[in-house]
């Protein structure tokens, strides 16, 4: 059975970030999310759900409620929303993430405290 693009976006986000898949890839509202991390948030401090974008576009637009909904979708969840976006052109893939700033100051900070 062939793969679309996006699939194989969502199955390679999954695989990288170490989330599960959800039902008919989020389109259920008691599973969101194209990828979650299911373990209980005082299991780990940074449990992601994700929305994973793919395009063969040159550009993709979000809009700032679209985020802010997920944004506090993820919190009720107790979870951190990223998005995931892939640009699918002739030439190669080139995959990018999309976090609050906060989100990302929070990782940065915890990767430095590793060291």
């Amino acid at each position: 059975m062939k793969k679309y693009g996006w699939q194989t976006h969502e199955e390679d986000v999954q695989r990288l970030l170490g989330l599960d898949s959800t039902i008919c890839s989020g389109n259920k509202f008691y599973d969101p999310g194209d990828g979650v991390d299911r373990s209980h948030p005082d299991q780990n401090p940074f449990a992601l759900i994700i929305d994973a974008k793919c395009t063969v576009a040159k550009s993709y637009s979000v809009k700032a409620e679209f985020l802010k909904e997920w944004e506090e979708k993820a919190a009720t969840l107790g979870k951190r929303f990223a998005m995931p976006i892939r640009f699918d052109a002739p030439g190669g893939k080139k995959d990018y993430i999309l976090l609050t700033l906060n989100d990302f100051a929070e990782l940065l900070e915890m990767a430095r405290d590793r060291r």
